[in-house]
Formats: C-alpha cells, structure tokens, sequence
C-alpha cells in the first residue's frame, strides 16, 4: 500500500507546484517584454509595440475598432514614433471572455472588453450592468470621462490584474423582434429572447416577465427564422451591423442595458513601460475614448435612420415605468456585499433619489 505524501509546512506537493509554476510564468513574461514589445523599424531604431485585441471586425459602425484605430494613431503621434500597436480585431484571439483570461495569464497584452463580461472576473463591474442605470449618452459619456467616477472600478481591476487606461461607450442596448412593440412589461411577458451570458442580464428581463436564453452570437439569426427565440438586443449600431432586420421588423428603443469598454492592459506589460510611456499610453486612451464616445453617439442616429430605410418599425416604450419593475433587482445589489458601487454611480449620475424609492417598492 502507498502511503500518501505529507504535505510540508502545511503546503501540499501540489500547491508548491502550482505556486512554482506560477512564479516561473510570471518571471517569463517579464523577461520577455523586451523582446515582445520591440521591434526594429526600418531605420533601425527601437520601437515598441503593444498589441490590442477585440471582438469587432472593420465595419462603419465598428465602435470597437474606432475606438482601437483613433489609439493606435495617438501613441504614433505622441511618441514620435518610439511606441506603436498592433490592432487584433475580430477576435482573433479567442473571445472576449478569452481575452480577459489571457491578460491575467499573459498571454494578451492589451485588450477592448465589454463591462458585462468583466463582471465574471470582478463582482463590483456587474454593476454596470443593472437595466436602465443610466438614462441617456449625455449622462453615460460624463461618468466615463469622470477620474472619481470611475476609480472605483479602475480599482477593482487592477486588484484582478487588469490596468484600465481608458473606458470607451459601448452603447444602448435596444430590442428587436418578430413580435409587436414593446410599451410596457406586459408585452414582454413570455418573450423568448437572445441575451448574453450575463447573470444580471437575465435576472432583470425575469423581473420584466420575459424568458430570456443565453445563446452564440452566431446562433441568432437562425433562432429568429425558425421561432426558437421572438426577440433578440444590441444597440442600433449592432443590430444594423448584424443585418438582424432581414429576419427581425419590430425595434422597441428600451435601451435597457448600458455597456462599457474599457481599454485594460496586462499589469506585467504595463509595468514594462517607463513612466513617461505609461503617460503616453494613458493619455492616447483618453483621447481615443473621448473621440469614441462622440462617434457612437453620432451614429446612433445614423443607424436609426438607416434601419428605417430597411423598413422596421420603432417603438418607444415607458422606460421609467419599466425600470420599476426592476427595482427588486437594484435592492438585492444595494443590501448586497457590492451595494456601495451601486450607490456610487447613482450618486455621481444625480440619481441618489432612486435609492429611496427602490426601498419603497
């Protein structure tokens, strides 16, 4: 009979191992980034280069990519040329769920990520993703600029190894479907509807009374024909992108879920940077995001109008009214471990008077 090993000083032969393995990936990264972020140019100087993933291919509503380029552009100019990035769109990479992973593993250097994924990796980021936090582009553009706004959640990233140099405006997420416009709760009970896999998400369209389903992205479009789901969302940009209203004529403007992108950078690549290239760095994000967030509320419009040349319908529902129907939702996360972040962005969005009549309800 073998015997089984003893752990030493309460550490077991296992997790002395993983705890090495973890030390020697880490000493790896490091090593490397000189010769990951340099290159040679042409006239032989040394320039590094960052590589930034996402999700989005290059289209004209591509708010990924936009958001992507307009950095790439800002570090060429801002260093003169001694710092430069490689854009890896498409997902390339993996997901974003992947990416995410990656720059906690190091095997991604700089990534666009959606906040709804984020909160599978640091629970105050699922704030972000309660229906109907904010009320329009205005407001979302002035907390995404504001430094005290979000340090909070600058903060719990980069407790999870993700440094946030910028948060881009990932839009409005509204509803398109082969059933009559939606105007009130009601007419969302016992839809089937597309969401992603976010737990928020489908907690808060359960409160409303649909029957939300998690499914691929590439799924949607067959689900729509064949009847499995009535109903599927993004924002208007998305939806024209996806052409969802070849199969889909029905868009109610609920705009029920608020996402951000945040530009994050693996810890280990940023802290191979000098502090004048950190400062570079942040501030190309900054500029490229603020270009962002006027690009996509421009073109909100665009694609609204654009949609109507398609021939679908719009519908403007009662958002207010449907947000109450939600306030069950925003009490669990205000009595919640994470409740101060909801507080928070109410605060800073001068809505703390919400606070009272969630308690209420």
């Amino acid at each position: 009979m073998t015997s089984t090993p003893v752990p030493v000083n309460g550490t077991s032969p296992a997790a002395r191992f993983l705890k090495v393995l973890s030390l020697l990936v880490t000493a790896v990264v490091i090593s490397g980034l000189v010769v990951a972020c340099s290159s040679e140019s042409p006239e032989g100087s040394n320039t590094k280069t960052l590589e930034l993933s996402h999700v989005q291919t290059a289209t004209d509503f591509a708010f990924f990519h936009v958001f992507a380029t307009e950095f790439q552009s800002n570090v060429r100019e801002y260093s003169r040329g001694e710092l430069d990035v490689q854009i890896i769109p498409a997902g390339q990479l993996g997901g974003e769920r992947v990416m995410a992973e990656g720059l906690q593993l190091g095997t991604t250097d700089s990534a666009i990520i959606s906040s709804f994924q984020l909160g599978n990796f640091t629970a105050p980021l699922l704030t972000f993703d309660l229906p109907f936090l904010l009320p329009d582009y205005d407001v979302a553009n002035q907390i995404l600029r504001s430094e005290s706004a979000m340090e909070p959640f600058n903060q719990a990233l980069r407790e999870v190894g993700m440094v946030p140099l910028a948060w881009g405006n990932g839009g409005f997420r509204s509803m398109i479907s082969n059933t009559p416009g939606v105007e009130t709760a009601e007419d969302l009970r016992d839809i089937k509807i597309r969401l992603p896999e976010s737990r928020v998400y489908m907690e808060a369209f359960k409160e409303l009374g649909a029957n939300p389903l998690p499914m691929a992205f590439g799924e949607v479009v067959p689900a729509l024909q064949q009847g499995t789901i009535d109903a599927t969302e993004n924002s208007l940009q998305g939806i024209y992108e996806q052409r969802w209203f070849e199969v889909a004529s029905e868009i109610s403007l609920t705009e029920h879920f608020f996402s951000p992108i945040p530009m994050l950078i693996d810890e280990r690549i940023w802290a191979g940077f000098s502090p004048e290239e950190q400062k570079i760095l942040r501030k190309a994000a900054i500029d490229a995001a603020n270009y962002e967030h006027e690009f996509l509320t421009e073109t909100h419009d665009e694609a609204k109008a654009l949609l109507r040349e398609e021939g679908v319908s719009f519908s403007q529902p009662n958002t207010d009214e449907l947000r109450k129907d939600t306030y069950p939702l925003y009490r669990s996360f205000l009595e919640g471990e994470n409740g101060e972040y909801l507080e928070h962005v109410l605060r800073e969005t001068n809505q703390a008077h919400l606070i009272e009549d969630i308690y209420r309800a």
